[in-house]
Formats: structure tokens, C-alpha cells, sequence
């Protein structure tokens, strides 16, 4: 479950600095509809243009949907007994990286602009 709980921090930390980057603000993020909702962040972002920096299909969005209710819950961080249907980890685990990756050479550049960006990530390779 710890290991759930990561890639899910993972998505939701990188779907949150998306958001961040398109205006709203952290107060807003930090609302209850937002908090922890994955779901909830995945529309948001969808519907402010995210798929123009990482490709996302149907079964991307049910993976994010399969760990969205247990990790609004708190189910990985607290022991919850019952059976719980989670996505692969072989399908949630790539995906998680694709946020990352996909929305980091993005992310760099709102944060130290463009020529700095670039200079960086000529120098570091990307990832």
C-alpha cells in the first residue's frame, strides 16, 4: 500500500503544478473538492489544456480513477481491511513517470525561463 500511496502522490503533485502553472491558486487546489481527488484534478487539468503536453486515453484516466477513491480516503497511508480493486502496477507506474516527464521540461521552463531551461536540460540530459 505505501507504494500505492507514492505513485498517487506522484500524479497528484504533478497534476497540482500543472494547475498551479494555469492560474489557480493553492488555496483553491487546497479545497476539499481538490485536495486529494485525482479525478477531480484530472478534469480540472484536462479542461485547462493538458493534453497538449501529455497524451492521455480512456484507460489513463480509469488507472488515475482506480487509485483516486482509495487515496481521497486515506486507504494506502491507513490500514483499511477489505479487498480493494487497484490498477496494475506494470500500467499505473509508466504513467506516473509520462506526468513527470512530460510535464517537466514545461514546468522548468515557467519557473527559470526558457534560455535557463534549455541550458539545463543541454547540460543534465532529461532524466
Amino acid at each position: 500500500m505505501p507504494s500505492y500511496n507514492l505513485i498517487a502522490q506522484s500524479i497528484e503533485l504533478s497534476l497540482k503544478a500543472y494547475l498551479l502553472s494555469k492560474g489557480l491558486t493553492s488555496r483553491r487546489l487546497r479545497e476539499q473538492l481538490l485536495r486529494h481527488n485525482l479525478d477531480g484534478l484530472m478534469a480540472k487539468a484536462e479542461g485547462l489544456g493538458l493534453n497538449d503536453l501529455v497524451s492521455l486515453d480512456d484507460l489513463d484516466r480509469q488507472l488515475v480513477s482506480g487509485l483516486s477513491r482509495y487515496y481521497e480516503a486515506h486507504e494506502f497511508r491507513y490500514i483499511k481491511t477489505g479487498a480493494k480493486e487497484l490498477p496494475f502496477w506494470s500500467l499505473i507506474s509508466p504513467l506516473a513517470k509520462r506526468f513527470t516527464h512530460e510535464l517537466h521540461d514545461y514546468c522548468l521552463v515557467l519557473l527559470i525561463g526558457e534560455a535557463d531551461a534549455h541550458k539545463r536540460i543541454e547540460t543534465c540530459g532529461k532524466f
